[in-house]
């Protein structure tokens, strides 16, 4: 319990700090252990992890329309429209940088 002129365990400003430090690097060092226990496990279980997360991203459809970013009335979507005059297979801006850009 802290004393009230200020000399008791929790009276520097950065014991929170200190304490919040401690118990991440316990948690770290407790990780650290058990993947060097276990390294092949641990490579199993990321790579089986990524591959679950990205195969969300298979049924994820990508919405490129240049409508939804650039006002009707601007000089850019002026250009765009004419771009897709000669063009008509351009659907995005990145496709239209790599026919201006020759990247």
């Amino acid at each position: 319990m802290a004393r009230s002129d200020g000399s008791g365990p929790c009276s520097h400003p950065w014991f929170l700090w200190d304490r919040f430090n401690q118990f991440l690097g316990h948690k770290f060092y407790t990780l650290g252990f058990a993947v060097g226990r276990r390294p092949y496990l641990t490579i199993i279980a990321s790579l089986v992890l990524c591959l679950g997360i990205s195969a969300g991203a298979l049924g994820l459809k990508r919405n490129a329309s240049y409508n939804a970013w650039t006002p009707n009335h601007s000089e850019g979507y002026k250009q765009f429209e004419q771009l897709r005059g000669y063009f008509p297979d351009v659907d995005s801006t990145r496709s239209s940088r790599i026919i201006f850009s020759g990247a």
